[in-house]
């Protein structure tokens, strides 16, 4: 990176038709370009953009990872919260899922994470609970099959609006139940389904059941 240099103040300056009265100042680092005269004074300008470019280049030297395949699922996991123009944007970011701080400023804290919690070159991450962030607390490793099956729609036909629990209209309670290495299991018949739905969650945590979301209530 060169040197930043600052050559003169330019005058004020048009932006979408109005003049702007605050200045601008030309600057040089390696080609000439246009600062404001506030990010200047408050040094928020440090370079044309090459030192941005020159971090991020040094970070991916650092952990020689941005070629590995968990890296590229990291990218993906972006582009999924940020880039509008994805079309399945609209069901994580346009929804309001992000990635914690921790991750999103250092992709060697996921990497630790991922090491420490079952990361298989073949597994997607997936989120617990359906509606929150990605972040340690709220995701796992798991196949490709699984997620879809804890991401696909609740059918029509479903009489409570939660997975796995469906009203027994001949008692007017809410059986609460779950599929386990093929099995079905019935975990108990509830007043509301709100307590049915409360249940499983708790059947899942305290059973340690993989692959399946902790579902809002």
């Amino acid at each position: 990176m060169d040197e930043l240099i600052f050559l003169e103040t330019a005058e004020p300056y048009l932006w979408n038709g109005k003049e702007i009265k605050r200045n601008k100042y030309l600057c040089y680092c390696g080609k000439e370009f246009f600062a404001r005269e506030t990010n200047v004074n408050t040094k928020r300008v440090k370079s044309c953009g090459c030192l941005k470019s020159k971090l991020l280049s040094k970070r991916n030297e650092k952990h020689n990872k941005s070629e590995t395949k968990i890296y590229k699922k990291f990218s993906d996991m972006k582009q999924r919260c940020f880039l509008k123009t994805r079309k399945d944007f609209q069901y994580y970011g346009g929804r309001g899922i992000t990635i914690c701080n921790e991750w999103l400023s250092d992709f060697m804290s996921l990497y630790d994470w991922a090491m420490a919690n079952g990361y298989e070159e073949d597994l997607t991450i997936d989120r617990i609970n359906n509606d929150g962030n990605y972040e340690p607390s709220n995701c796992r490793w798991v196949t490709m099959s699984a997620q879809a099956r804890n991401s696909r729609d609740i059918r029509s036909s479903n009489t409570s609006g939660y997975r796995g629990v469906s009203l027994d209209k001949s008692t007017g309670r809410y059986l609460s139940n779950i599929r386990n290495n093929r099995k079905f299991i019935s975990i108990g018949y509830f007043s509301t389904a709100k307590e049915a739905v409360i249940a499983r969650n708790n059947y899942i945590i305290d059973n340690n059941v993989k692959y399946y979301r902790i579902q809002e209530v």
